[in-house]
């Protein structure tokens, strides 16, 4: 019985790992990849995480918003953003969608 501990406790630490531990973001790199791979599970990604942030970001003044603002007008602006800043492709992908919004939707 003993040994069988012994060997469950050493399984557990032989394949656990402290990087699967660490909460893993999205990258902007990892976004625009998703956005312009041309595979549907990986465009709809894009989309979802977009509109994900979209939806939960109070820093986005949605009131600025021009009606035609649709979500797929939304990942087109976040796409181009990526695109003219590939300097920021490193920073966490949520912090670039918030950015693009806001700069391409400005309050007037």
């Amino acid at each position: 019985m003993l040994k069988r501990s012994v060997l469950a406790v050493l399984f557990v630490l032989l394949f656990s790992s402290p990087a699967l531990c660490e909460k893993q973001f999205v990258s902007g790199k990892q976004l625009l990849v998703n956005c312009e791979s041309g595979v549907d599970y990986a465009e709809g990604n894009c989309t979802g995480y977009i509109s994900g942030v979209f939806d939960n970001s109070p820093i986005i003044n949605k009131q600025c918003l021009p009606q035609n603002a649709t979500a797929g007008k939304r990942v087109k602006v976040v796409e181009e953003y990526l695109k003219e800043h590939p300097e920021r492709l490193h920073t966490i992908a949520s912090v670039l969608v918030q950015a693009a919004i806001n700069e391409a939707f400005p309050c007037k």
